[in-house]
């Protein structure tokens, strides 16, 4: 990115939301550009590698509840980036897993979006044309509308960072929008895992709260597993040494995965894995002149679908608040 780039919407987060709102206005003609502080796209729609393994170690699947949702997969489906994985037993949704990998419906909301990938946005100032936003590498970029999607208690802190302030009525609604915080396990294994089909256990007892098998899911050459804590034994246990908190999930994960021998693993923490409270409204209007409008799965439930719709919503607002009356 140039020293000073000049777009009509800015986008923070380069996560599902920021990544469909980003597509929905470049179709629109609308010049957008995203930028995002980690190395990759897709926030908590994760995939890594891990030696011969490929293991999803965020959301596991995506649910299709809406009719432009449901469209959308199935044409990804058309050309093998996304498959049915299961269909739930209770409520009859399908499982929808990205192919190879989950970050591949990143990828593919992100195949035309530019993106500024590991930059980090420190400060955002207002003025009567719009939004100046300054990076940590020092690179600024102007833009007639702003659209956040970091997780909320993260947009909180940048808009105090850049003294903006929110009325007080607005910042108590938002401050109540907090997040779960899980850790995930990511682990290689000798052998297949005992899961029975289809390589995926929920409901678990305390410590756990789900085991995924990614071979049997069809994303792993290999057996490798992911295994999700509780929020309660994550949160408990944040600041403990990761390889210990890793050991004792996967001790408690023995019964349903067999007398396989874990040959390596690693542990990641999502900070802010998944809302536990959910704004009514699918995005929120901060600011309307300039435009400044927050977006993400706190906005539209916490699904992998419910990023995408706010994003979604994000971008329509944002075309709307930009067009001459």
């Amino acid at each position: 990115m140039t020293a000073t780039a000049t777009v009509e919407v800015a986008i923070v987060g380069a996560g599902m939301a920021g990544l469909a709102a980003a597509q929905d206005l470049l179709r629109a003609g609308v010049r957008t550009i995203v930028v995002e502080k980690s190395r990759g796209l897709g926030g908590r729609v994760a995939s890594r590698r891990f030696g011969e393994a490929l293991i999803d170690h965020g959301a596991q699947f995506s649910t299709a509840r809406t009719q432009r949702y449901r469209i959308l997969l199935s044409q990804w489906q058309e050309q093998g980036r996304a498959a049915v994985w299961f269909t739930g037993k209770h409520h009859g949704h399908r499982r929808w897993r990205g192919v190879p990998a989950m970050n591949t419906l990143a990828k593919m909301l992100g195949k035309t979006v530019p993106v500024e990938l590991n930059t980090m946005v420190v400060t955002i100032d207002q003025d009567h044309h719009g939004w100046r936003i300054i990076t940590a590498g020092g690179s600024e970029i102007t833009a007639a509308a702003l659209i956040l999607t970091p997780p909320v208690p993260q947009i909180i802190a940048l808009l105090q960072a850049s003294e903006l302030s929110l009325p007080v009525s607005l910042l108590k609604q938002l401050e109540m929008l907090t997040y779960e915080s899980c850790f995930a396990v990511l682990a290689c294994c000798d052998a297949p895992t005992a899961l029975p089909p289809p390589g995926y256990a929920a409901s678990l007892k305390e410590p756990l709260a789900w085991i995924a098998d990614n071979q049997q899911k069809g994303t792993s050459p290999i057996p490798g597993l992911t295994i999700h804590a509780t929020a309660e034994f994550s949160s408990a246990r944040w600041e403990h040494e990761r390889r210990a908190v890793g050991k004792t999930l996967l001790e408690a994960a023995r019964p349903y995965i067999g007398k396989v021998t874990i040959i390596d693993y690693q542990v990641h923490g999502w900070r802010y894995s998944k809302p536990r409270q959910v704004y009514p409204e699918p995005c929120l209007m901060v600011c309307e002149k300039p435009p400044l409008i927050l977006a993400g799965d706190a906005f539209a439930g916490p699904r992998v679908e419910g990023a995408v719709c706010s994003g979604w919503a994000a971008a329509a607002l944002a075309k709307e608040l930009l067009t001459p009356h």
